[in-house]
């Protein structure tokens, strides 16, 4: 992250406060439920009853923030890394379901600024229904980078995707970071 989005992780622990996993009567019930009632309504509804949650979020990062606590409340599994393509393609794995899940993908992928929310609360919906965690801090901060010109999120979300979990490295990797054979060469 940028010295610029030091805001980040103190609003993902705020957030994950909300509903601490080993704390299930702290739960803030009536909170989540706000923040899930505010996906694709208007931010200043979210802001009216929770705006103590947005205080430390600079004002050009209010939308993606709201954004994200809605998505947070909708499924709070937080503790994932990577990318949102990373989780996408776990999800692809649990279910078998390669020709939709690559579906829903290209079409994440392909969307603008004023689609993505709606499809992002779709995704987030489907990775909830097999316990696939989301790396919030790491998606808002995608979000934020959303509209770049180099589209390096969606370069990176679909690299995690389509590489899927293996460790295998691909064949530009092992041909440089492997050892030069000496053999045929003359001492």
């Amino acid at each position: 992250m940028s010295k610029k989005d030091t805001w980040i992780d103190p609003f993902i622990k705020k957030l994950c406060a909300l509903d601490p996993p080993d704390d299930l009567a702290n739960t803030k019930r009536a909170e989540l439920a706000h923040l899930r009632r505010g996906l694709g309504k208007p931010t200043h509804l979210t802001l009216s009853r929770l705006g103590w949650l947005f205080i430390s979020v600079p004002d050009w990062a209010v939308n993606p923030a709201v954004l994200i606590a809605g998505l947070f409340a909708t499924h709070s599994q937080p503790h994932g890394s990577g990318s949102l393509g990373k989780a996408l393609r776990r999800f692809r794995d649990a279910t078998g379901a390669e020709e939709s899940a690559d579906k829903r993908f290209a079409s994440l992928i392909d969307s603008d600024a004023e689609d993505l929310p709606e499809r992002l609360r779709h995704i987030v919906k489907l990775l909830k229904s097999k316990d696939v965690p989301v790396d919030y801090a790491q998606l808002l901060e995608d979000i934020l980078n959303w509209d770049h010109e180099e589209r390096f999120v969606q370069w990176n979300w679909s690299r995690d995707y389509w590489r899927g979990l293996t460790d295998e490295p691909n064949e530009t990797e092992t041909s440089e970071t492997s050892t030069p054979s000496t053999e045929g060469v003359a001492p």
